[in-house]
């Protein structure tokens, strides 16, 4: 995964991460960003940043390795564009936190809400 510690991202997007790998068996690394990263076959890499993103595929771009069969990604957060470029994602359900955050106001609350999140799966893994 490629997570960067200068932004601020939930520490539970790190741990959620290392407890899916760890029960599925599956060897990890935690990165700070893909500029150095040396791609490996057979490797899946989860992106949370758009610069990272663009520099995988740039990187993956100057290989004979195929998206999607040989190197996959994961992106975080649907976007126009990642589905144009068909990356599977890691989204949250925007259209509900919406609704949930005018919920509360018009309710006058303030409290922490858990908010869906979901996977729309595309040709990247």
């Amino acid at each position: 995964m490629i997570l960067p510690s200068d932004e601020n991202f939930p520490i539970e997007i790190d741990q959620g991460f290392r407890q899916f790998c760890t029960y599925n068996d599956k060897d990890y690394a935690v990165r700070e960003n893909a500029r150095e990263e040396v791609l490996e076959f057979g490797t899946c890499y989860v992106v949370l940043r758009e610069t990272d993103l663009v520099e995988l595929v740039k990187k993956i771009r100057q290989t004979p390795y195929l998206l999607g069969r040989e190197i996959g990604i994961i992106s975080f957060n649907e976007t126009p564009l990642k589905e144009l470029l068909g990356m599977t994602v890691i989204t949250t359900d925007f259209q509900q936190m919406g609704r949930t955050a005018a919920q509360l106001l018009l309710e006058g609350k303030s409290e922490k809400v858990r908010n869906p999140f979901y996977m729309i799966r595309r040709g990247s893994i």
